[in-house]
């Protein structure tokens, strides 16, 4: 599947980069919701996946002991 242009230039600064490893889900949760305001600003659809979209749906919460974030672009 091509990747769209648009979506490769916000993020070509990043890629090769070491994911973030969250410490603290406060900081997990800021980080999404800054990564959900971004996606909306730029009209890119995405969505949660594995252990983050489990949390969400089974416990209303991302799980503490999962230090990152799953999103599919």
């Amino acid at each position: 599947m091509p990747i769209n242009t648009t979506i490769a230039s916000l993020f070509s600064p990043l890629i090769n980069q070491k994911p973030i490893s969250h410490t603290s889900i406060g900081d997990a949760k800021e980080s999404l919701q800054a990564l959900d305001l971004f996606f909306k600003d730029q009209n890119i659809a995405y969505v949660t996946i594995f252990g983050t979209l489990l949390g969400c749906e089974r416990n209303h919460a991302l799980f503490s002991y999962d230090n990152d974030i799953d999103i599919a672009i």
